[in-house]
């Protein structure tokens, strides 16, 4: 089924974010789940303080 017009989101409005913890402006992921794009967000170094560094499991 395919999302109504009202339920997508336009580039413009994941141009900027900011930070909930420190207040920073930072890119937005226009990638992220139309959902997702409206929650909470945290910088890269918020991100880690508050959840540990990112573990990249694709190597072997």
């Amino acid at each position: 089924m395919a999302p109504a017009p009202s339920d997508e989101v336009a580039p413009a409005a994941v141009a900027d974010r900011v930070c909930g913890r420190c207040r920073k402006s930072f890119e937005g992921d226009p990638d992220a789940h139309p959902t997702a794009q409206q929650g909470w967000w945290a910088c890269a170094g918020c991100r880690e303080a508050l959840s540990g560094p990112v573990v990249r499991r694709d190597r072997p």
